[in-house]
């Protein structure tokens, strides 16, 4: 049997082939079909052709190997019915095997499709995968994987061991594009090619919406409007990003071709690291604030470290002096101002916090911090992203490599979608992620910004207390390497 064959007839009007009745395998398709890695992760936009492929080497599998046993599952009954399976079932009738036997009807659906050569396939929800996860399996299919927990992809890994499917043990995980930060980029990566972790391959792919010749006319424009420029990104063209479940807290007045650019680093401004510890997921960004000729106060957000998971405060705190030593390579140890919330000052059955525990040595680190209440909080992030300059320059900057802080201020860090009102005790959603982006953000706001824009000299003054002794006291500030008034210098912008 020819692999085209299980393929669908085309259906594009403007193909050259229109003339005549004609099956298509696209390139990205062919690619994921002749892939070789144990595992396999495809992200691509809405219609992007992912579950079809994927469907036609199940059935390959199915028929090359005897005895194989494949396990397709989705999150709900309803949804792996409607679509996974629907796909399946085409894929079997165009192969035209004899002797299928169907098993377990339900609803009019078969749940175990048993072949000729004595190969299964079952069909299940991965709402309770425990409960099937006894036998072995030579493949699995995992659709819409941006719905699942981690523990769906790692039960099924585990269960990846039928001796009878030697080299061709086959993973399969299929998804519109998830958040930044989901457990599928940790297995796969954000960028399409092969990552090797002891001896299995784990292999991105990536379509885009575009690649389907098959759509009604209009579709992609339809959803370019519905999605936006943002969104697009990810239900057309397949990469990271998400759809606000609620509505977002900063999106308006945030605009990402406003506030979004790419601001120097500038070595006579503090550098302000913002920790947000969580042994789940923690997060640091990282500031410049600084008053142009008009004297208003500009934050720029400089970067962003959050991109790990399950770290130690020490772990962390080496993992932010590497990338502050890259980035940073001529930074004075006296210009660089941490802080954080009064939370990592909490002791807890372990010991002291992580603040107490970062100040001694190796790390060294004096972090400030306060308590930092989240309405505050949000109003100040709000009110500075509203402002504007006689300067014409956006009174906040995000470099455009803080992906997260962007998606975060894009909508992922949104109100829950049962908010039915707004002021004190509503609080945004918390899902473990761009919550913890926004609170590192937050937290520099609240130690740092009010202060500057209390007070002009309030970063410089801060500065000088870390000044070493011999250098404060004479002519503290003729250490600046342009050789100017350091007051001035800390507190003008550009």
């Amino acid at each position: 049997m020819e692999t085209i064959q299980l393929f669908p007839w085309c259906q594009a009007s403007d193909c050259p082939q229109a003339e005549q009745a004609h099956k298509h395998i696209y390139p990205h398709q062919q690619e994921f079909l002749d892939a070789q890695s144990k595992y396999l992760g495809w992200l691509g936009g809405f219609r992007a052709g992912k579950t079809l492929p994927a469907c036609v080497r199940g059935v390959l599998l199915s028929l090359t190997i005897p005895f194989n046993r494949g396990i397709i599952v989705r999150r709900t009954l309803p949804k792996l019915h409607d679509t996974t399976q629907r796909t399946f079932m085409e894929v079997l009738e165009r192969a035209g095997i004899e002797g299928l036997q169907f098993r377990e009807n339900r609803e009019g659906y078969s749940h175990r499709i048993i072949f000729p050569n004595g190969s299964e396939v079952v069909f299940r929800p991965s709402e309770d995968i425990g409960r099937f996860l006894g036998p072995e399996y030579g493949w699995f299919l995992i659709d819409e994987a941006v719905e699942e927990p981690e523990t769906t992809f790692t039960l099924l890994i585990g269960r990846l061991c039928l001796q009878l499917a030697g080299r061709y043990l086959c993973g399969m995980a299929l998804s519109n594009p998830p958040p930044r930060g989901n457990w599928f980029y940790r297995h796969f990566g954000e960028n399409p090619g092969i990552i090797t972790r002891g001896r299995s391959g784990y292999q991105l792919f990536r379509s885009s919406t575009r690649l389907n010749p098959n759509l009604p006319e209009g579709y992609i424009e339809d959803l370019e409007v519905v999605y936006g420029k943002a969104g697009a990104q990810r239900v057309i063209e397949g990469f990271a990003g998400f759809t606000p479940d609620g509505q977002p807290v900063f999106s308006p007045p945030f605009q990402h071709e406003v506030h979004v650019g790419t601001p120097a680093w500038q070595a006579q401004l503090p550098l302000v690291r913002s920790w947000d510890f969580g042994f789940r997921h923690p997060a640091v960004t990282i500031h410049q604030m600084g008053r142009c000729r008009f004297k208003t106060v500009h934050w720029i957000i400089l970067a962003e470290i959050a991109e790990s998971f399950e770290l130690e405060a020490e772990q962390l705190a080496q993992e932010v002096r590497t990338y502050t030593a890259q980035m940073f390579p001529l930074l004075h140890p006296w210009m660089l101002l941490d802080c954080g919330d009064k939370a990592g000052t909490n002791r807890t059955d372990k010991g002291p916090g992580p603040i107490a525990r970062l100040k001694q040595p190796p790390h060294k680190l004096s972090i400030r911090w306060k308590p930092c209440n989240i309405d505050p909080g949000i109003e100040l992030i709000a009110r500075r992203l509203r402002s504007t300059c006689p300067c014409g320059s956006p009174v906040v900057v995000v470099h455009r490599r803080c992906a997260h802080v962007i998606d975060a201020l894009s909508g992922g860090y949104h109100w829950p979608r049962s908010r039915t009102g707004s002021g004190p005790g509503m609080k945004p959603h918390k899902d473990g992620f761009y919550d913890d982006v926004m609170d590192s953000v937050r937290y520099a706001g609240e130690n740092f910004l009010r202060g500057a824009l209390r007070d002009e000299s309030y970063l410089a003054g801060r500065v000088k207390r870390q000044l070493p002794v011999e250098i404060r006291a004479v002519e503290p500030w003729r250490w600046m390497v342009d050789g100017s008034s350091g007051l001035t210098r800390l507190t003008e912008w550009g």
